[in-house]
């Protein structure tokens, strides 16, 4: 990191006795990485099919994602194996920016959904 923060400028995390938190150019530097990552396997994906697999990236509030998705998962799994999952654990607002932004292909949510840019494929 020292030698990131050497090259590109900013300091990306800010160490204390509690542990280490990003700055506002570390998150962001973060959210590029994690583009990279998926752009990453996005690639091996399409050009190895039989060594990558691809992935799904699923978003749940944390209410969903402890009592519903675990069981969907599973389902989901056994008739996919040669599909990955993930999953998000983020605030409904949070899920909706990631999915707008293409950071996750789906949501699951409680309540309404109120968002013109998506569809609702259950309610």
């Amino acid at each position: 990191m020292k030698v990131l923060e050497d090259e590109i400028g900013p300091r990306f995390l800010i160490w204390s006795n509690r542990g280490v938190k990003l700055t506002e150019e570390g998150t962001t530097l973060y959210k590029y990485a994690e583009d990279i990552l998926k752009l990453m396997q996005d690639a091996k994906s399409a050009i190895n099919k039989n060594k990558w697999r691809e992935y799904l990236a699923i978003g749940a509030t944390q209410t969903v994602s402890a009592t519903m998705l675990p069981k969907l998962f599973l389902l989901f799994m056994k008739e996919n194996d040669d599909i990955g999952m993930s999953m998000k654990t983020q605030g409904k607002q949070r899920l909706q920016e990631m999915l707008f932004y293409g950071e996750i292909d789906g949501v699951f949510v409680n309540g309404l959904f109120n968002e013109e840019r998506f569809e609702s494929v259950h309610s």
